[in-house]
Formats: C-alpha cells, sequence, structure tokens
C-alpha cells in the first residue's frame, strides 16, 4: 500500500468517524431528565420536567410542565437543539436562512419523525415583515423508497421580532407554522388551524439549556431554561 492510498483511508475514516463522534457528544450532552427552573410566559412562571432522549437521527422530548404534558421532537446543530411540540399531531421545520430571498428546509412530522422531506423557499424577503415565498420540497421517503414525492406552492410568512409565522398553500391544502429565530435558523411547528403546537429552540452548556419557545395560539416569546438532573435527585 504505498502513501497515497494509506492517506486517501485515512481521510475517508475520520470522514465516516467524525460525525458519529460529534452525535456521541450531543448525546451524552442533552439525553436525560431535567428540571424546569425558570420557564416564563408573559406574567406567568411555571416549572416542571423534561425528557430528552435520542433517536437516530433526532432527539425526543417529553415535557410536563404546568400541569400539562406535551411531546415533541427536533434536531441539534452547532450547539443547539431546535425542536417542535405540540399535543397532538404536529410537524417540525428547521430552515436556514442562506440568504434574504433564499430559505432551505429540513422537516419531518410527529406519526414519523426520522423520516425527513426537504423544501426551499425563493423569491421572497426574510427580513420583510410579510413577505410570500415560493415553495418546492420532497416529502419523506415512503412505501420502501429512499425518496419521497415531489410538491410545490406558496408560503406567506410575517415576522414580529425573533416571532415568526407562516401559512403554506400546497396543492388544495393550508397548513399553518408558528417558528422562532435563533441567528441563521429558524425552528418551526406547524399543523392545522386548530392543533395546539410551538416551536422551541435551547442554547446548549454543560447540564444546562436555555430556551426561547412560541406557540400557535400564543402573541409572544416564553423563556425555558433546565438543568439536568442528577441521578438520586427526588423524580430521576
Amino acid at each position: 500500500m504505498n502513501r497515497v492510498t494509506r492517506v486517501a483511508l485515512l481521510m475517508a475514516f475520520v470522514a465516516l468517524v467524525a460525525p458519529l463522534a460529534v452525535r456521541a457528544q450531543s448525546d451524552a450532552l442533552l439525553t436525560g431528565r431535567w428540571t424546569i427552573t425558570d420557564g416564563r410566559y408573559g406574567d406567568s412562571r411555571y416549572d416542571g420536567l423534561v425528557d430528552i432522549t435520542p433517536g437516530k437521527l433526532i432527539y425526543n422530548l417529553a415535557w410536563n410542565a404546568a400541569g400539562k404534558t406535551y411531546k415533541g421532537f427536533g434536531m441539534e446543530q452547532d450547539h443547539m437543539l431546535y425542536c417542535a411540540w405540540g399535543n397532538s399531531t404536529f410537524g417540525f421545520v428547521l430552515y436556514t436562512i442562506v440568504n434574504d430571498s433564499t430559505v432551505n428546509g429540513v422537516w419531518a412530522n410527529s406519526g414519523s419523525p426520522e423520516d425527513q422531506g426537504a423544501e426551499y423557499l425563493v423569491g421572497g424577503s426574510i427580513a420583510a415583515k410579510a413577505t410570500q415565498f415560493r415553495v418546492s420540497g420532497t416529502n419523506p421517503p415512503s412505501n420502501g423508497t429512499s425518496y419521497g414525492s415531489s410538491y410545490s406552492g406558496i408560503l406567506k410568512v410575517s415576522h414580529d421580532g425573533d416571532m415568526y409565522s407562516f401559512e403554506w398553500h400546497v396543492n388544495q391544502d393550508v397548513y399553518y407554522g408558528i417558528g422562532i429565530r435563533c441567528g441563521k435558523q429558524i425552528a418551526v411547528g406547524w399543523g392545522s388551524a386548530s392543533d395546539d403546537f410551538g416551536a422551541i429552540c435551547y442554547t446548549e452548556a454543560p447540564d444546562v439549556l436555555r430556551g426561547r419557545w412560541v406557540a400557535h395560539s400564543g402573541a409572544e416569546i416564553g423563556t425555558e431554561n433546565l438543568q439536568r438532573m442528577k441521578i438520586g435527585q427526588p423524580g430521576r
């Protein structure tokens, strides 16, 4: 085996192992039971518990807070955990802002959160208070295929600060979403008009998660700070 071949094999090995190592670090940082040490929405305060468990591509979350239970799922990128939540059927989109008129997204629904679709927005202005994008995308794989069917439509977007509202018109269907912007990402929960859902983004630190969240039925941004529970603590 010559030197060039050895270097090529080493580079291929690093490319394969590095993402696994990053995921293992994220799993160790996020997995477990967390207590809500400071939850706030408007003038109200709340506490509770959050359980985080790793999936294959996502993280699953379960909240027991303020006397209510919610389930959610999301994705981790660059020490941020982006999630959607709800109490029935809901979906999640993680949008990345490429530039003012181009936004790319990865999405899934709560019925099969490991199966992901893709969505591309063009022709609008994400900085505008109200705008409209052309949407094209692919649905999650189904029926044993490695790819999903394509779709297209329009997306109406409005925002107040970091709180974004969405209205998709795809074929004959209309979906609604609420999102929270965190830097170049927007975490979005979506569903039908009558569903209860929302989105949250957490900033990661050792044994601490600091979150900001929005609800489809709400009109402002809430905050939620989590502290990892240690083995032996009540509730652990």
